[in-house]
């Protein structure tokens, strides 16, 4: 019996990497620029949000006038991504998580297994961020911040994307949404995918419990445990 194709939907930030500091401060440098006005952005408040949503928030909150939203969001977003490009490894402190290399190399091996984004990144920003770990081979399509402001906006994006790339059809109940937010979750569930839940800030667990995973991670360390869940045994 031949086994179902697979497609895994991967987050970026607290799934599979964590950027450090060299990405908040590409961001709030980018949007004081703009602004003229000095930002702060807090650890944690970008999760589970598009990029252009991030910088609409704190639009809103310098009381910018909603006309003025395209222009300002594409000056910002132009300036973050020309930033990123040289801050994101300054502070060296951003490391992919312990065992997403194993993990992504093991899925690799299956050649029914298929792997893309999900991921509220801007794509030349994802790309960036990906770079310095070699994941960029891995992760060669999906769907990106550009696509959409909210990101419920992109599921349908990334699974029609991965279909034309890999020129084949995935059924629902064999995508899997790979994040480490409820809004991972929820996105996963729009697609009526299963969803892989990993509880990297242990002040969200309650709130991703509550958006119903299919399973629940405290980390990504065990790979069996994690290619388990995703072959649905």
């Amino acid at each position: 019996m031949t086994e179902a194709d697979i497609l895994i939907l991967f987050d970026i930030d607290g799934t599979l990497l964590s950027p450090g500091k060299g990405a908040r401060n590409a961001l709030s440098q980018a949007i004081e620029e703009v602004l003229e006005e000095p930002v702060k952005i807090e650890r944690g408040f970008c999760a589970g949000k598009t990029d252009p949503m991030i910088i609409a928030n704190f639009l809103t909150k310098a009381g910018c006038m909603h006309e003025e939203f395209p222009l300002l969001l594409k000056l910002i977003s132009k300036r973050y991504l020309e930033l990123l490009e040289e801050k994101y490894t300054a502070f060296d402190d951003g490391f992919m998580y312990p065992g997403i290399q194993e993990l992504l190399d093991e899925l690799m091996m299956h050649g029914n297994i298929y792997l893309a984004l999900l991921t509220g990144n801007l794509e030349k920003g994802a790309r960036i961020k990906l770079e310095p770990y070699g994941l960029n081979d891995y992760l060669p399509v999906g769907a990106f911040g550009d696509d959409g402001f909210m990101r419920t906006d992109l599921p349908r994006v990334a699974l029609q994307r991965s279909e034309i790339f890999y020129d084949m059809k995935f059924e629902p109940s064999n995508i899997v949404v790979f994040g480490d937010t409820a809004d991972d979750v929820t996105c996963g569930k729009l697609l009526h995918a299963r969803t892989i839940a990993v509880v990297r800030n242990p002040s969200l667990e309650e709130l991703i419990i509550s958006s119903k995973p299919d399973h629940v991670f405290k980390n990504t360390e065990d790979t069996d445990l994690l290619i388990s869940a995703i072959m649905n045994n």
